[in-house]
């Protein structure tokens, strides 16, 4: 099973039965569930980069399950500290900007946002800065919360 594919199963057993026995066996079996931090969150701190691949597109995809805000806050906390490429770079951007409008965010945006002051660029900026002028509530807090990042 692919990586999106096998997220996406998790997803959708937690969905249906969170206390399952489908939904845990998969999350006790998967890279994507109990083994992310053997497998990408240590890779990470390793500076492994199929495991840093592997992070960032476990935040691009943005699953929600059991553990995943917590496993999304120690992977960005982790990535601020790893060579990335150009590319994951581009794709950590655009999944923070999404998960400024997402109701699928969790306390794991605190680390969206320390990773934001690592990876930004004037674009980036422009964007933000965008989004909080035209977003109020939650999603304009979140767009202060990166800018104040940025300012440090």
């Amino acid at each position: 099973m692919d990586p999106q594919t096998e997220m996406r199963e998790l997803q959708r057993l937690f969905e249906v039965a969170p206390h399952g026995a489908e939904f845990l066996s998969l999350q006790r079996s998967s890279k994507w569930g109990e083994r992310i931090r053997e497998e990408v969150i240590e890779g990470i701190l390793l500076k492994q980069p199929e495991a840093i691949e592997d992070g960032v597109l476990f935040l691009e995809e943005n699953p929600r399950y059991f553990r995943t805000g917590y496993f999304k806050a120690s992977i960005a906390s982790k990535l601020k500290s790893v060579p990335l490429t150009e590319s994951q770079r581009h794709r950590l951007r655009e999944a923070i900007l999404r998960a400024i409008t997402s109701n699928r965010v969790g306390p794991e945006f605190t680390e969206y946002a320390r990773l934001a002051a690592v990876i930004v660029t004037s674009d980036f900026h422009e964007k933000v800065v965008g989004l909080r002028d035209r977003l109020s509530g939650w999603q304009r807090g979140r767009c202060e919360r990166i800018l104040n990042r940025i300012k440090e």
